[in-house]
């Protein structure tokens, strides 16, 4: 079950002001990004079978917008690391 944190996030993606909610699944982290125009991306990062890093999203179908925004979200956790946000 999923249960939000109340934590948010805002960053630029596509020229565009994004908000990204950030979730719990257990202990994975789920972000719930809400894009302008469109429907919005459940994304989170996971490994596959060599054990690299990797962001992807729930369902699946949408790796590249999940790639992205998850680099973007990469980078605001290095300026928080001991947050959420």
């Amino acid at each position: 079950m999923m249960k939000p944190t109340g934590a948010t996030l805002k960053v630029i993606y596509d020229n565009k002001l994004i908000t990204i909610d950030v979730n719990l699944s257990g202990k994975t982290e789920v972000y719930l990004v809400h894009l302008p125009g469109n429907l919005p991306l459940f994304i989170t990062k996971t490994r596959d079978g060599d054990n690299h890093e990797f962001w992807t999203s729930v369902p699946q179908g949408r790796l590249e917008e999940a790639t992205a925004i998850g680099l973007l979200i990469d980078q605001e956790k290095q300026k928080k690391p001991n947050t959420l946000f």
